[in-house]
Parts: structure tokens; C-alpha cells; sequence
């Protein structure tokens, strides 16, 4: 964060509160004598314990300081004419004679709807309710109370700068999302007009290419998002971790932590996109992944906002085992269903069918060949008002669309139907016509193997504490930071190296018992340095991780020793149950429970 925003504003009419923040934020620019004493007479009612060291790599803040709410709203409006804008405003609720907090907060929300304000008061008698309504939304508002423990003003500051940072990032990225994307459809409009009197195998290769173009800019903007979405997913659980009783920050660092798992849904629909995904496999029967899915929490919110819409299923009454990803194949049942139901305009019906197909001959289709073959159908069928021809051309494209975007979904929802059909060696169709209704089917290979059963295992986290050293090594430094920070909490000793080069340097003078590598880093990546790493040290233990899916060099690694693949962003018990199948393989709990949850890890 020392490249990002770091600029924060206190507007109090105590000159003391201005040196508490200070002397918190600033520690730097005060001699030794302005020790913990002074902080605990400005912050505390009486002096306590010393408060731990600083974070490794805290942020250098920039304060700027208002004695009154008006001086203050001015100095907002200034910082973003000149293009500095700040990323936190500390507003006292009582600043006598001039503008209250509150009001200070409602003009300077009005100005700038991006920075964070945090509320601090010793007392109050508004109502958070009331407190919302005169600044507009809770949205980016949070309440601290006097006397406030320096730790937490400093933990509060470094979350909110962060969520600052990162959410003006995904805005930008978000904004060049856009560009690129009509930009591809105007290339993809052009190609069409151009190959419309082309042979079907020019047609095939057309349709190929162009979802593989697709799919790697997907995958690449699926990389750089989960590096950021590792931030906002894993620092809320290391502050929930240092804040134990603390019920407001807790409920605060959950909203961001769901907040960036949501995101992360949405990027792993574009690693979906992206094909090539290494996605490991277990046999299921289709039949139950269809139950599964009907008593899921998705379905009763599709019945929910479409109370109108009759959900049912028609199942083949023998069992259809399939080689899948259950996760995968429950997408494509809420992508459907929701697609259906959003079709209809008030009272209609949508069944879920399975069935058994046989296919004597080669199935030829536009993206890939299908072998003759026993087959699993999983139909999704509606009485809507159909798909155009023209539509159903294109309907499982990228970004192709006629809902509304951001108010019905990413625009990726069928592509990762099509996309997860074909990385399961099946296919993906659609019949319509205006007026009679839509059906989409799906073949999956039917298999003759046994069907697995197993039962997932919530480990707590002393079952995931553990001794060791431990280098991780990532070029992120935040990713870095975070992952130090929750293998710190786990018991271990942490090393850490910002690329492959420096890693093998600190390795020579000193071995450690697990390394956690980055895959993608600058000049030596994750493979090519456990590859060295394992000529000085044979056996040497390792995880891999990374933003995108797990490719070649994460499967070479793999085959030179290397653990575990962990995507990013992971969770503290996503990473501890890695780590520890690594140090103890002998734990059968552990190992049971990461072997389900494996699947997520490569998706």
C-alpha cells in the first residue's frame, strides 16, 4: 500500500486527539520521549500493557488535520480537484460552535462518494439509524469510540486504506473490462459478416478461436483479480484473529471478507471462460447432483424472486454416474435455471430432466467431436417465449446478451454452461422457436465406476496448528504479508522472499521444513525455482499457489515433489489444511478433508 492512497484526514476540535493520531499513525516523526505513556494518556483511561510491534511493511500515512466540519468538507473538495484525493476522513461527531459530524459527513459523502468515514465520538445520543439517514447509506461508514485502543485505530486505518486501494483498482480494471469487451464484440461482429458464406469446418475453427481469444482474456484478468480478491478475502480473518471480542469490527471484517468471496464466484465463471482448466473429478450421480441442487440455497432464491415459476424434476430412475466437478455441474443447473425463470413474464414452468443416450456414430458440433458412446442427459427445459435463431447462434458467447448488465448477471452464465460441457468431454445444445419455449441439453460420458460418497470434515484451527519454518515466497508483497500473517496465527515461523532469486539465496544459508510458492512470478517462476530449490535441497517440501488455474509448470512441479495446489484467494483453513498434509501426512482427518476440497482448489 505505500504505492496507493494513504492519505487520511482527522477533522476534531481537540488539538490532543489531532497528537493521539499522530503519535499512532506518524510514530516516525516523534522523538523517543513521546513513548507509550502519552499515548495511553490520550487513547486510554489508564495505562496498560505495551502495545505489540507494528506490522512489518505498515503504511507510511499522510494526515491532514481541521479543527471544524466546514474547514474540513473544504479540504475534501480541494484534495479532489487536485487529484489527491483521501482515502479515510476520522470525523468527531461534536465540533461546537460549527458544523456536528454528522453534518460534516452528509457534505463530504455528497463530494466524494468513495472515501471511507469512520464516526468517532466518546458518546452519542444519535442512532446509528439516525446517524445513516443524515449521511445518506451505511456503505462505507464505520462508528469507533473514544478512548480507542492505538492498535485498533491502527488496524482500522490499514483495512480501510486497503479497501480504498483496491476498490479504485477493480474500478479501473473494471472500466478497461468494458472497453475490452466491446471492443471484442465489435472484432466478433466483423468476423461473423465476414465468414457468413464460410464452409462449416471454417465455421468450426472461427467459433473455436474466437472462445479461446476470449478465454484467455478471461484468464488473465481472472489471474490479476484473485491476487486482489487474496487481500480482501484473507485480511479480514487476521483482524477478526487480533480483534477477538471486538463484535463491530468482527461483523464489519465478515461483510468484506463474504463481499470478496462473492467476487471471487464471479472469477472463477471467467477461469471457467478461460477453458483449459484443470478441474479434478469424482464419480456422482447425476440424479443427486440434481437434488442436491433442488434443495440448494440458490434454488429457493430462484423460486423466491419468481414466485410465478413452477420448479420441478423429471429423473431417470436408474442411476447416471458421471466423471465431473459437482461444483462445475451445479453452476450450470443455477445458470440455467435462472435463465429460464428470468425468461418467463408470469406464470410459467421449468423441469429438469435426466435421461440415458447412446450414440452409434461421432457427434460433430461446432467447438469439438463427440465419440460414440453411453451418455448422461441433463435437460433444463421452459415454456418461456423461446430464443431467436439469430440468438441462438450466439447465445453461448461471452458477454452476448439481451438482459441487463450487472442487474441479471456477468453476461458469462451460459459460456461457463459451454465451456464446462466441453471440458467434460460432452456438449452443450439448445432447441427453441419464438413462442414455444427453450430447452437446453447437456451429454456427459456416462462411466462404470463407483460412485464416491465421502462426507466433508470441518477441521478447527487447532487441528490445523503446526511447528516449522515455513518461506513463502510471492512477488505480491500483500499477498505475501497475508500469507505470513495466517501462518503466523497457525504456530509456524515464517520466511519470506519477494521472487525465486532471493528465495534461493536466504535457502543456502538456511533450510527450512515447507516452502509456499507463487507460480507466476517475474523472471523465475514457481517451477523453475523449486527446480533449483530441490538441487540444494532433494525432497524439499512445497505448495504451490497462484490466481490462475493449476497449468503445466503447477502439474511439473507436482511431479518433482511438490504438494498441494492452493488458488488464490484461499482462506486460513484452506491453506493450513495444505500445509499440514505436507508436515503430516499421516493425519487421516486432514488428509480426508483436503482431498474434498481439492476440487475448489483447482477449479
Amino acid at each position: 500500500m505505500k504505492n496507493g492512497n494513504n492519505r487520511l484526514l482527522v477533522i476534531d476540535d481537540d488539538h490532543d486527539i489531532w497528537k493521539a493520531y499522530q503519535l499512532v499513525l506518524q510514530p516516525e516523526q516523534e522523538s523517543e520521549a513521546s513513548s507509550i505513556s502519552q499515548l495511553s494518556a490520550l487513547l486510554m483511561e489508564e495505562y496498560q500493557e505495551e502495545p505489540e510491534e507494528s506490522v512489518d511493511g505498515a503504511p507510511d500515512f499522510d494526515l491532514t488535520y481541521a479543527s471544524q466540519g466546514q474547514d474540513g468538507f473544504e479540504m475534501v473538495k480541494q484534495a479532489l480537484e487536485d487529484e489527491q484525493p483521501f482515502a479515510i476522513a476520522f470525523v468527531d461527531i461534536r465540533m461546537p460552535p460549527g458544523w456536528d459530524g454528522m453534518k460534516t459527513a452528509a457534505h463530504i459523502r455528497e463530494v466524494d462518494p468513495n472515501i471511507e468515514i469512520v464516526i468517532v465520538t466518546a458518546y452519542s445520543d444519535r442512532s446509528r439509524e439516525e446517524i445513516a439517514q443524515t449521511v445518506g447509506t451505511l456503505h462505507k461508514l464505520l462508528f469507533f469510540r473514544k478512548p480507542f485502543d492505538p492498535e485498533e485505530l491502527m488496524q482500522v486505518a490499514v483495512s480501510l486504506c486497503e479497501k480504498w486501494n483496491i476498490g479504485k483498482k477493480e474500478s479501473e480494471q473494471r472500466r478497461e473490462l468494458e472497453i475490452i469487451n466491446e471492443q471484442l464484440k465489435e472484432k466478433i461482429a466483423t468476423n461473423e459478416r465476414l465468414q457468413e458464406e464460410g464452409l462449416q469446418l471454417q465455421q468450426k475453427l472461427h467459433q473455436a478461436q474466437k472462445m479461446e481469444a476470449i478465454g484467455l482474456m478471461a484468464g488473465g484478468v481472472a489471474h490479476d483479480l484473485n491476487n486482489i480478491l487474496a487481500s480482501i478475502v484473507g485480511y479480514p480473518q487476521l483482524i477478526k484473529f487480533h480483534l477477538p471480542e471486538h463484535k463491530l469490527l468482527h461483523e464489519l471484517a465478515q461483510e468484506i471478507e463474504e463481499a470478496g468471496e462473492r467476487a471471487a464466484a464471479v472469477v472463477d465463471d471467467l477461469l471457467t471462460v478461460a477453458r483449459g482448466v484443470a478441474v479434478v473429478k469424482q464419480t456422482v450421480d447425476l440424479n443427486m447432483l440434481v437434488e442436491d441442487y433442488l434443495s440448494s440455497t440458490e434454488a429457493k432464491e430462484a423460486c423466491t424472486r419468481h414466485p410465478e415459476v413452477l420448479l420441478s424434476s423429471e429423473l431417470d430412475p436408474q442411476t447416471l454416474p458421471i466423471s465431473c466437478s459437482p461444483i462445475h455441474i451445479a453452476k450450470c443447473l443455477m445458470n440455467l435455471v435462472n435463465n429460464a425463470a428470468e425468461a418467463i413474464d408470469g406464470e410459467g414452468q421449468v423441469i429438469i430432466a435426466t435421461g440415458r443416450k447412446e450414440l452409434t456414430e461421432a457427434l460433430d458440433n461446432p467447438a469439438n467431436t463427440i465419440a460414440p458412446g453411453h451418455y448422461a442427459i441433463l435437460q433444463v427445459q421452459d415454456n418461456g417465449p423461446g430464443i431467436s435463431e439469430e440468438d441462438q447462434e450466439r447465445v453461448f458467447e461471452p458477454f452476448y446478451t439481451k438482459k441487463a448488465m450487472g442487474r441479471s448477471g456477468t453476461g458469462l452464465g451460459l459460456a461457463v454452461v459451454w465451456n464446462t460441457a466441453l471440458d467434460h468431454k460432452g456438449l452443450v445444445t439448445v432447441r427453441s422457436a419464438q413462442g414455444q419455449g427453450t430447452n437446453f441439453t447437456l451429454l456427459f460420458p456416462l462411466v462404470d465406476e463407483e460412485i464416491s460418497l465421502g462426507e466433508k470434515i470441518e477441521p478447527g484451527l487447532e487441528e490445523l496448528s503446526g511447528t516449522g519454518t515455513i518461506m513463502v515466497v510471492d512477488d505480491d508483497v500483500r499477498q505475501l504479508n497475508l500469507a505470513g500473517g495466517m501462518l503466523k496465527i497457525l504456530g509456524y515461523e515464517v520466511i519470506k522472499a519477494t521472487n525465486g532469486e532471493e528465495a534461493l539465496e536466504i535457502l543456502a544459508e538456511q533450510p527450512v521444513d515447507l516452502l509456499v510458492l507463487d507460480m507466476i512470478m517475474p523472471d523465475m517462476g514457481g517451477r523453475q525455482t523449486y527446480e533449483e530449490v530441490t538441487k540444494l535441497y532433494p525432497g524439499q517440501k512445497a505448495i504451490i499457489s497462484s490466481g490462475f488455474a493449476a497449468d503445466k509448470d503447477v502439474r511439473k512441479a507436482q511431479e518433482m515433489g511438490a504438494g498441494s495446489f492452493v488458488k488464490k484467494p484461499y482462506t486460513l483453513k484452506q491453506l493450513g489444511l495444505a500445509v499440514r498434509q505436507e508436515l503430516q501426512p499421516s493425519d487421516s482427518q486432514i488428509e480426508e478433508s483436503l482431498s474434498v476440497e481439492k476440487e475448489q482448489e483447482y477449479e
